[in-house]
């Protein structure tokens, strides 16, 4: 219960580090001399903040510790992975944040389709986005949607608009879903929340006679 404790108040701002007294003043910088407590406290806020994936924030707590103490391998080894998974997802939002904007960019002339595959219109979507993308390369599609599914043909006649509603409108009219992720727009179909169990009707309270 501690730990939820502590999880949520860090996760609100209100975290603390310096909750134990006063901190004496380094003599050559100024700065705040933090106690082994006030230390092992902020250790545990970066340990925290990162699961979290707020690595910024446990990275500069990090370093706080790594000011006083420098030496320490378990703070160094907290740091490098911080720094290791900061990157990491900084590279995977620089991917998505590009797919989207090419799904906004690239503008599909003409969709006229009547009683068509889905399968086989996502496929022509494919080939016009490599043909009118300015790099040749094209959006991928990974199609995730059972073999077995039973899907709606696709009647439809767009002109001029963006990928990202032409796919939308697609996907709509055959009631699947999709979602960008940095190197794919995956397709899906959204399975159904089973409905919560009816409640059971009391015993009848009846008295033999």
């Amino acid at each position: 219960m501690q730990l939820i404790a502590a999880v949520a108040v860090i996760l609100g701002g209100g975290f603390c580090a310096f909750a134990d007294g006063p901190a004496a003043k380094d003599a050559d910088t100024n700065a705040p001399s933090l106690t082994q407590s006030q230390l092992d406290e902020l250790f545990a806020k970066a340990v925290i903040l990162h699961m979290y994936g707020r690595y910024y924030e446990a990275e500069a707590a990090t370093r706080q510790i790594i000011a006083q103490k420098p030496d320490n391998r378990d703070v160094q080894q907290l740091l490098e992975k911080i720094v290791r998974d900061r990157t990491a997802s900084e590279r995977t939002e620089d991917s998505a944040r590009v797919l989207r904007k090419k799904l906004d960019t690239i503008v599909i002339p003409e969709l006229n389709v009547r009683e068509a595959d889905v399968r086989d219109v996502i496929k022509f979507i494919q080939d016009e986005s490599a043909r009118l993308s300015p790099d040749k390369t094209g959006v991928n599609f990974v199609w995730l949607v059972p073999a077995e599914e039973k899907l709606a043909p696709v009647t439809m006649q767009l002109r001029k608009m963006p990928l990202t509603e032409v796919i939308h409108y697609v996907l709509a009219a055959t009631r699947l879903s999709y979602r960008v992720e940095p190197y794919a727009v995956v397709i899906y179909k959204e399975t159904p929340q089973p409905a919560p169990p009816a409640p059971s009707a009391p015993e009848p309270n009846v008295k033999p006679q």
